[in-house]
């Protein structure tokens, strides 16, 4: 099974899978990039240092700068053998990317096979969940599409409800954290879709609601919050020491699904029926396929015919030979046209009925007004509610007589004839779709009335950081595939007159179901060229220093690049591609704009970001410049800085951070302040006494200490114990008779290991 799973996956993902070693996918922006050096990153912390995993190699010298963007620990321990092998960034993410496709659609083949005990359904489901169409749309986030955790934590779930025991309880915690830590919309989506899939699971497969396993589920809740919590911390303090704002309600509305993005779907067959050139400004097509949407309303609407039912006697579901023994069980009367739900659905029915037309209508009108069809006056769009509002009534009318039974007079008592499981994912499903659609409805651009997510912004934590609610329809992706596996075991439970048949059946429809939902060739990245030779030059130098990169890009998301390429020396930049930026670095940014670049820029790389290197890009600079930059601008800064190495048009300049020693003021990262302060003078000390040196180390200020003339180097024992979560300020200065002062060429410090930081 895994094996073709492994196909499917090759086949909408070509080309990648004969350059695997040399490219990754390609999506919007540059997020491909941004997510090959995380999951590079965490891999690597993993293997080496993983109490220091969001000490990232951005935006220094802040601390846990990992936490300005996603971790994405669970994709990463899937590929720690894999770095540590290759050691390949490339290899690296591309498995790592692969695995989402191919471990979702094992998992949902585990987790069928359970419910329906029919591997052929199973294997139906699991390829729908390998790749569904909406993953196409969402390539480049590998956080977005990684679901496979999923159906693994909905396994552990349905056994450790069947018998409860603490080791179940353990697995069952660990698989429901790893599956939401993929992303940071998950670690918020899918606690809530669980807060409503669990009870709706118990209650559908007829476990007693005793204490032990009431004790259970708390037993496995608490272990998902002791795993997430780690990583959590963090991000919380990021956010407490404010350094970015909640997103905005419209960035949430605008991040929403639209309604008539799950009627549309993106493919070679259904493109030209299903994606019309007016749904352009959507994102994400969510329909789910016509296989799927078939074996959707098999499941809901069939009936239990000869699929899996639940148990005669009200008790869980036995076992027999690994398999599950399913009886159907008549749960009640089925309740009649005239009973007083179906008579409250019905008329439910019929005013969302009407309520669709209207919407409807009044998109036709606001949203083509101005096209052809609506040129010719007023009485055009009352044409069209007219016609819209005349078709719906004749449906209707039709409906209550017995022209359309199923859809009028049976659809309800179908539906309740359901499974009790197949109500329940479709219960969790439908809570998944709400929580995409956002704060407002819209359909088709219109925007409606505000909805649950409305809530959920204000009240649940950690939902106001978020900016794109329609990822958790992807999310209920994972529940729907269970629906369709449902779906395919009625089909396939049927008594053939020959036993291949169903196989037969479930080969064709996981033909056709890879058929509909394959687009396009994936477009593939084509990497940053790293051939002068510098990162390699940066890689072998020792110690853990920072860098800055000039010239900065002027959109930051266009630093992506620079960032990958750090996965081949690991030296620690200012810049940083992330929707978040710290003010210092965005203030930095508008700095380096100007033009030729001003003490401003100079002074404050050097006073507030302690970069050992800057690595200057001639060939990045536009043409008119480069030979003013090369032959006026940075010889005149020459000061400020000392070329130490070239590389072809890149030049490594070491910086000198010194200055004046009357007030010197610069910034180390927190973890960097220890060992010993060391301050390199351009010029001996005099021979006379009375020269001295005081510094304030985090606002603690240090007995000042007396110079030895002639001496060239000032040596202070730094304070143990300093907090390392923020940035410490080292404020010096050198003060001699008569007020007299001494220039300092350069300021270090060196640690016990013996690495030394600028």
């Amino acid at each position: 099974m895994i094996c073709s799973y492994v196909i499917i996956a090759f086949i909408h993902l070509r080309p990648l899978v004969f350059r695997f070693t040399e490219t990754i996918p390609r999506g919007e922006r540059m997020d491909a990039l941004l997510h090959g050096w995380i999951i590079n990153w965490t891999a690597r912390q993993l293997l080496q240092a993983p109490w220091d995993l969001f000490q990232a190699n951005i935006f220094f010298p802040h601390p846990d700068a990992l936490a300005f963007t996603e971790h994405m620990v669970p994709e990463a321990l899937l590929v720690v053998p894999i770095r540590a092998l290759t050691n390949d960034p490339i290899i690296t993410y591309n498995v790592a990317f692969m695995l989402t496709f191919v471990l979702g659609g094992w998992g949902t083949f585990l987790l069928v096979r359970r419910l329906t005990g029919n591997p052929w359904a199973a294997w139906v489901a699991g390829a729908f969940a390998c790749y569904f169409p909406a993953k196409r749309w969402s390539l480049a986030h590998v956080n977005t599409i990684s679901v496979h955790g999923v159906p693994f934590a909905l396994l552990a779930l349905h056994r450790l409800l069947e018998r409860p025991t603490l080791a179940r309880s353990l697995a069952a915690g660990v698989l429901v954290a790893l599956a939401s830590l993929v992303s940071a919309y998950y670690t918020v989506y899918l606690p809530l879709l669980l807060a409503l899939g669990v009870p709706m699971i118990w209650w559908a497969q007829r476990y007693p609601f005793d204490r032990r396993r009431v004790a259970s589920m708390a037993a496995a809740a608490v272990t998902a919050f002791a795993v997430a919590w780690p990583l959590l911390i963090p991000y919380l303090q990021t956010y407490t020491e404010g350094e970015e704002p909640a997103r905005s309600y419209a960035l949430q509305v605008a991040g929403a699904a639209d309604v008539a993005e799950f009627f549309i779907l993106d493919s070679l067959f259904w493109s030209r029926f299903l994606l019309p050139d007016a749904l352009d400004p959507l994102t994400t097509p969510f329909f789910p396929g016509a296989v799927a949407t078939f074996l959707l309303l098999i499941a809901l609407f069939a009936g239990r015919g000869r699929g899996p039912a639940a148990a005669s006697n009200g008790s869980p579901p036995t076992e027999t030979h690994g398999r599950r023994l399913h009886v159907r069980r008549q749960a009640g009367p089925p309740p009649t046209a005239s009973s007083l739900p179906f008579v409250v659905v019905r008329v439910l029915g019929y005013a969302t009925a009407a309520l669709f037309a209207l919407v409807l209508g009044f998109h036709l009108v606001a949203y083509h007004r101005a096209t052809a069809a609506f040129r010719e006056g007023p009485a055009a769009p009352l044409l069209w509610l007219a016609l819209l509002g005349g078709v719906a009534t004749a449906l209707l009318i039709f409906a209550e007589g017995k022209a359309f039974p199923v859809p009028a007079r049976n659809l309800y008592r179908r539906f309740m004839a359901a499974p009790r499981l197949v109500r329940a994912y479709t219960a969790t499903t439908a809570f998944a779709i709400v929580i995409a659609l956002g704060p407002r409805l819209k359909f088709f651009g219109y925007k409606g009335p505000t909805l649950p997510y409305h809530w959920i912004y204000y009240w649940m934590p950690g939902a106001s950081a978020l900016r794109a609610p329609y990822r958790a329809a992807i999310l209920g992706q994972a529940f729907l595939a269970v629906i369709v596996g449902f779906g395919a075991a009625w089909l396939l439970s049927r008594r053939f007159s020959r036993p291949w048949i169903p196989a037969a059946m479930a080969c064709s429809m996981v033909v056709l179901m890879v058929a509909e939902s394959t687009g396009n060739a994936l477009p593939l990245h084509d990497l940053p060229d790293h051939g002068s030779g510098v990162y390699e030059w940066l890689a072998e130098q020792p110690g853990d220093f920072g860098i800055l990169e000039w010239p900065i890009a002027r959109l930051m998301d266009n630093t992506a690049p620079g960032q990958w390429l750090s996965t081949l020396h690991w030296k620690r930049r200012v810049t940083g591609h992330n929707g978040r930026l710290p003010e210092d670095v965005r203030e930095l940014h508008g700095l380096s704009m100007q033009w030729p670049p001003g003490p401003p820029f100079l002074d404050q790389l050097r006073d507030r970001f302690a970069v050992r290197y800057v690595i200057v890009h001639l060939d990045r600079f536009e043409r008119s410049t480069q030979r003013q930059l090369a032959l006026e601008i940075l010889p005149g800064i020459s000061s400020w800085w000392e070329l130490e190495q070239r590389f072809g048009n890149d030049l490594v300049y070491r910086v000198r951070n010194g200055g004046t020693g009357r007030d010197l003021e610069r910034r180390f990262a927190g973890w960097m302040v220890r060992g010993e302060l060391v301050l390199r003078l351009a010029e001996p000390v005099p021979d006379e006494a009375g020269w001295r040196f005081g510094v304030e180390v985090a606002g603690e200020r240090l007995a000042p200490t007396d110079l030895v003339p002639g001496s060239i180097e000032i040596r202070i024992t730094l304070p143990a114990g300093l907090d390392s979560a923020a940035p410490v300020w080292l404020r010096m200065s050198i003060e001699g008779p008569g007020g007299r002062t001494l220039e300092v060429d350069r300021i270090t410090i060196e640690t016990p290991e013996g690495i030394i930081y600028p």
